[in-house]
């Protein structure tokens, strides 16, 4: 189950905050595309929740 509403995107803004400090600290592509492929699948997830949530 998804946490629904300001708790999601809270785990969602300390994950972009985790993966920004990956990116940073490790100079490296493979962390860009896991950060990039992550943010996609938050995004997705974010707007089947909210789709799903306002019916």
């Amino acid at each position: 189950m998804f946490p629904i509403g300001s708790r999601s995107s809270h785990i969602n803004y300390q994950i972009m905050l985790e993966m920004l400090y990956l990116i940073s600290s490790e100079k490296s592509e493979i962390f860009e595309e896991i950060y990039l492929y992550r943010i996609t699948i938050l995004e997705t997830c974010s707007m089947a929740i909210s789709h799903c949530s306002s019916y």
